[in-house]
């Protein structure tokens, strides 16, 4: 989480310290996270808080079981929009999709498309906690490596030196493969 300041060519950006909240302070399925700000905002003060975060296992293979020839699709499952116990002013999301083959998406106004990205917005006004259900159904060409088991060790000399070694599993979490398979 950034805060930027200053006119819209010139800003500064300062990154924010943000830690989860304990778990008894939000709903079951939720996280929270607190941002602390650089100075606290006085009445009537306004700053823009640009956020950036990594969303893992939303998506599914559909269908489940393809055959060598045919293309690997995905199904995407969120949300118009950001999901926050505040009201948001404006909010503007892009899916940068790895494929520009789009089967279908969900729109809700304004929405648009361009080779491999969706805009979704500009939405004003939003209410906190608001939901209105996405679903995009798209080709995607590459492997989805999953990094099932991960263990990094680091060894550091006297002198100096630093040897890293990593022991790691990774597994193919797209489609599974029907049929029999060909060189």
């Amino acid at each position: 989480m950034s805060q930027s300041e200053g006119k819209l060519n010139n800003r500064v950006h300062t990154d924010l310290q943000v830690e989860a909240l304990p778990a008894s302070s939000s709903p079951s399925n939720l996280t929270y996270y607190s941002v602390k700000l650089r100075k606290e905002l006085g009445k009537g003060e306004i700053i823009n808080l640009d956020g950036y975060y990594v969303i893992t296992d939303i998506t599914q293979p559909h269908p489940a079981k393809i055959s060598q020839g045919e293309p690997q699709l995905l199904r995407f499952f969120d949300s118009h929009y950001l999901l926050s116990p505040y009201a948001i002013g404006v909010q503007t999301t892009v899916l940068s999709l790895p494929h520009d083959n789009v089967l279908s998406f969900t729109k809700h106004d304004p929405t648009s498309r361009s080779d491999k990205e969706i805009k979704l917005g500009p939405y004003e006004g939003v209410k906190a906690f608001t939901w209105s259900p996405l679903e995009v159904h798209f080709e995607n060409p590459r492997p989805i490596a999953v990094v099932e088991y991960l263990e990094r060790e680091l060894e550091v000399s006297h002198w100096g030196n630093v040897y890293v070694t990593e022991n790691y599993r990774l597994a193919h979490k797209g489609a599974r493969h029907k049929g029999s398979f060909s060189r």
